[in-house]
């Protein structure tokens, strides 16, 4: 039976497989600031992910294709919304 756990070593390798690189250290940092995959503890030291939970993590870092960097989708994009920013007096 194969193990469904990834250690974090090997989730680091799981995702660079996959065309997104991300340090095993930076898997590390995300278990104590947040913001990374879900993650499952074994004993009070051992970190393990499961492969579909990587996978959602990574789904929802990956942004939309098309457009572009002013675009939000909204039409008028960034620029828009600058100008459309109401200014502040300056005494």
């Amino acid at each position: 039976m194969k193990n469904p756990f990834l250690s974090r070593d090997e989730a680091a390798e799981y995702l660079g497989a996959r065309g997104l690189p991300v340090a095993s250290n930076t898997l590390k940092k995300y278990v104590v600031t947040g913001g990374g995959p879900r993650f499952y503890r074994f004993g009070s030291r051992r970190v393990v992910y499961q492969p579909a939970d990587l996978d959602a993590w990574a789904d929802g870092r990956l942004c939309p294709v098309g457009g572009s960097a002013d675009d939000d989708g909204a039409g008028g994009g960034i620029r828009s919304r600058i100008a459309a920013r109401p200014r502040r007096a300056v005494l």
